[in-house]
This record gives C-alpha cells, sequence and structure tokens, in this order.
C-alpha cells in the first residue's frame, strides 16, 4: 500500500478453462481483454484489501446461465471476472 492508500495488485490466471462453448482466437483474445479490465475494475474499487483471502491452485467458479450457442466474449469476460473476485473476496 503507497502513501495514499493505494494497492498493487498482482493476479496470475495460469489458466482458463471454460466447458461448453468454443470460441475463435479473436473471441478468446477479446474475452481475456473483457476479464482483466473487469477485474481491474473491480479490485479499484476495493477498499478494503484485507478481506481477501489468498487463494492457491484450483479456483472453480458458480456455474454461468450463458444465453445463446455464442456468447459475446465482453461480456462473458465480465461474468467470469465476477466469479473469480466473488471467490476471493
Amino acid at each position: 500500500m503507497d502513501s495514499q492508500g493505494h494497492v498493487d495488485w498482482n493476479i496470475e490466471i495460469g489458466q482458463l478453462v471454460i466447458e461448453g462453448i468454443t470460441l475463435t482466437n479473436y473471441q478468446q483474445a477479446r474475452l481475456k481483454e473483457a476479464l482483466v479490465a473487469e477485474l481491474s475494475r473491480m479490485f479499484a474499487d476495493t477498499s478494503r484489501p484485507e478481506k481477501l483471502r489468498p487463494v492457491r491452485g484450483k479456483i472453480t467458479g458458480e456455474p454461468m446461465g450463458i444465453q445463446g450457442a455464442s456468447p459475446a466474449p465482453d461480456q462473458l469476460g465480465k461474468q467470469i471476472a465476477t466469479s473469480v473476485y466473488n471467490t476471493i473476496i
């Protein structure tokens, strides 16, 4: 934490497995960008880092309702970010 109360976060996602849908390489890249952007936003809004619990190994998120055969990568990234965030907060 710096003198202004800002916290530097270091989150590493080694592998993300999404079952039940197929994404093109372009869609995968957009999903990753959306996931990183949303997690960054969510953690920037976290004012109490002591609430975080350390997580090592595998995180299994809650099942998500996916509409249609080809979900929008941006929306899917936000949903996954929310699931990850809620798991470690």
